[in-house]
């Protein structure tokens, strides 16, 4: 960082343009290397401009001040503000002023592209959140449905799967063919549900003493459909 902070360009042949060429004619490479001593020192200036005090530039570098003097004065390498109490140099100023102009780009399309990576995540982000809110919403559709089938499957399962689990009703079926099978005969004759209900309210003899009164009447078939609400009928009118 404080390598780049005092960074400058260099030309490679700054030592054959004719100003150093008659600075070094006059103080040697000692001149020539005080000179880029003084431009590293504006470097570090603000604005890259510095006070015209050669006795402390002539100290901080380690020299005579009448050399620094001409160093600065007579050769046209540095230039003075207009109240002649400050110098600087063009060719640094340009070159800074190049430099400034490249980072500034630099930092202009660090930033755009900064911002074009935000946008995009935030974009990205956006549309993640409506997929899965998408997913969530069809995720509670699919275990809504799954729901609704598995209660029709229970449903039906329910529907279809014999009431009584032992056989007591198929014995019912077998003694009405053999002892009542006028009663098996009617155009509604007792379902296994039927049956059940009638074990709640009546015992075993009961169910079978009245379902032989139903076979034995003659009319039993002309004048009834449904052997269930004939035997309640005949079963309550008993019992009245």
């Amino acid at each position: 960082m404080a390598k780049d902070k005092f960074y400058f360009s260099h030309d490679s042949n700054a030592r054959g343009d004719d100003k150093t060429v008659a600075l070094r004619m006059k103080l040697g490479w000692e001149g020539y290397g005080l000179f880029w001593a003084i431009i590293e020192k504006l470097r570090e200036c603000e604005n890259y401009t510095s006070v015209c005090d050669y006795n402390v530039i002539a100290y901080d570098l380690r020299s005579d001040s009448a050399k620094i003097k001409s160093i600065i004065n007579d050769f046209g390498l540095f230039s003075f503000t207009e109240c002649g109490k400050c110098f600087y140099s063009e060719s640094l100023k340009r070159r800074m002023d190049i430099k400034e102009e490249i980072s500034q780009k630099r930092s202009q399309a660090a930033h755009e592209r900064w911002n074009k990576s935000k946008e995009e995540s935030n974009s990205n982000a956006n549309a993640l959140q409506k997929q899965t809110k998408s997913n969530a919403i069809n995720g509670k559709k699919s275990k809504v449905k799954e729901s609704k089938e598995k209660e029709e499957i229970v449903s039906d399962e329910t529907q279809t799967q014999p009431i009584l689990s032992d056989d007591s009703f198929i014995k019912f079926q077998a003694w009405l063919l053999d002892k009542a099978p006028a009663v098996t005969k009617m155009k509604e004759p007792f379902t296994q549900e039927q049956f059940l209900k009638l074990k709640e309210k009546c015992t075993s003899e009961e169910i079978m003493s009245l379902c032989l009164k139903m076979h034995n009447w003659k009319l039993l078939n002309q004048k009834n459909n449904s052997a269930y609400y004939t035997f309640t009928n005949w079963y309550n009118r008993g019992n009245n």
